[in-house]
């Protein structure tokens, strides 16, 4: 069945009756994490004829034990939620890639560090072979390797894929092969199934994804009477529980470019890790090394140096004295999320606007580059400025998130975040915006002008 919002709303308004919990959160919840009745087998997707010809709903009416939740309000994505099976190994998670009321990809994951946790490579290894099998005992005729592997340095992925007359399988598989320092290594990242029309899974690079013309991109740019300029087409990535916020801003961008890439294969490239998320500097160094495989282009717009951090703690603390508030003291290691902890939020919002001139030089990227269609990544302390709706998973901390839009005429910046339904346009006054920035970056395609 399909749960949407009329649905999401009844249940949420009871639950949140008899548990007193914040209505907003509640639908977030029932969105994305209601427990079907019973373990629903996906192998029928496979072999379903009518499945690229039919809308979400038809899907759940044809495989009655789907349970099917929109990821956002637009409709791009979906999670088949649950508890799901694919010839009989368990599927950690399901996610329908949407083409107006059409599938176009169905991604279901076997197993993803970020969820499952590290595994050994005997496990990995047991997985990858069963898998195989159980395809391909399924499948009419031999499969062929994957025709677009993503072998960076120390990244290796591998893949097999089997067509019939309406559908391309893909098995993806992916391990690192250098740890932190360097040196080799075996560590599991995911083993994935994809299922597309046939033909989607041929010659599909990375690179030739990510080039896109000035004009399609241009075609994304709205401006309504109220003064929002809004990029429109972003899709919505929910990152889940884990602390994966700046791979899944980075899929985000890449989707709407037309990449195909996700976020456990981005926090493969990144080194992420599902408690710690990823240091978006990290990210964009892997990003960097993996340009010319991933066609794109990565930028720094602004950024703390620590000279520029150190100045601005002795700013506050100018401003803490007068106010006789308590200092801040920096230690040989500067943990930043606790010190805006520490900050008092309105010494921090006054030596963050005044003088002006950053605030201007932050308005003035966020334009440029919208204006260019391009999303801006942005690295903010949570926890210092009220939110609307308020934060579902996480109050306090450095978090990434993206700018998809302005408004002059209210001075207000346009965001959202990988938190799936309720978080896909919010907005906060530009003064407030600026005194939580702590980055900036852009990840560009390749551009051709038609």
């Amino acid at each position: 069945m399909i749960i949407d919002e009329d649905q999401m709303l009844i249940r949420a308004f009871f639950f949140a009756m008899n548990a007193g919990m914040n209505l907003l959160r509640v639908i977030f919840v029932l969105a994305l994490s209601v427990p079907a009745s019973r373990a629903a087998e996906l192998d029928p997707l496979l072999d379903d004829a009518r499945l690229w010809q039919s809308d979400a709903t038809s899907i759940a009416s044809q495989h009655r034990d789907l349970q099917i939740a929109w990821v956002s309000s637009d409709h791009q994505s979906a999670k088949i939620i649950g508890t799901n099976t694919l010839f009989e190994m368990p599927v950690v998670d399901a996610v329908m890639q949407m083409n107006g009321d059409k599938p176009t990809e169905i991604s279901l994951v076997l197993y993803d560090r970020g969820d499952s946790g590290e595994i050994p490579r005997e496990r990995f290894v047991a997985l990858v072979s069963n898998a195989q099998q159980r395809i391909g005992a399924s499948a009419a005729g031999k499969p062929v390797p994957a025709t677009d592997q993503l072998k960076t340095t120390g990244v290796r992925r591998d893949g097999l894929t089997w067509t019939n007359a309406t559908t391309s399988t893909r098995l993806l598989w992916s391990y690192s092969t250098k740890d932190a320092t360097g040196h080799f290594a075996f560590r599991p990242e995911y083993v994935k199934v994809q299922i597309a029309p046939l033909g989607a899974h041929q010659n599909s690079t990375a690179a030739a994804a990510a080039t896109v013309s000035t004009a399609s991109l241009k075609t994304k740019i709205k401006h309504d009477a109220g003064g929002d300029v809004l990029l429109t087409g972003v899709p919505m990535v929910d990152q889940g529980e884990k602390g994966y916020c700046a791979v899944a801003t980075a899929e985000r961008v890449m989707r709407f470019y037309g990449m195909d890439i996700d976020q456990h294969e981005l926090a493969q490239l990144a080194a992420s890790s599902a408690q710690g998320g990823t240091d978006p500097r990290t990210m964009l160094e892997a990003l960097r090394r993996a340009g010319i495989k991933l066609g794109c282009k990565v930028k720094v717009l602004q950024d703390f140096s620590v000279q520029e951090f150190v100045h601005f703690i002795d700013r506050y603390n100018q401003a803490a004295r007068k106010k006789r508030l308590a200092e801040i003291k920096l230690g040989n290691e500067i943990d930043i999320a606790a010190i805006y902890g520490k900050m008092d939020t309105a010494i921090l919002r006054d030596i963050r606007t005044k003088p002006p001139a950053g605030m201007k030089t932050f308005l003035a990227d966020i334009t440029k580059n919208v204006d260019q269609a391009i999303p801006v990544l942005w690295g903010v302390q949570l926890g210092k400025v009220a939110e609307k709706p308020a934060l579902p998973k996480q109050t306090v901390g450095g978090h990434l998130r993206l700018i998809i839009g302005y408004n002059p005429k209210t001075s207000e910046i346009l965001y959202t975040d990988s938190w799936g339904p309720g978080h896909e346009l919010k907005r906060m006054a530009l003064d407030d915006a600026w005194t939580i920035t702590c980055s900036l970056y852009l990840i560009e395609p390749r551009h051709t002008v038609l």
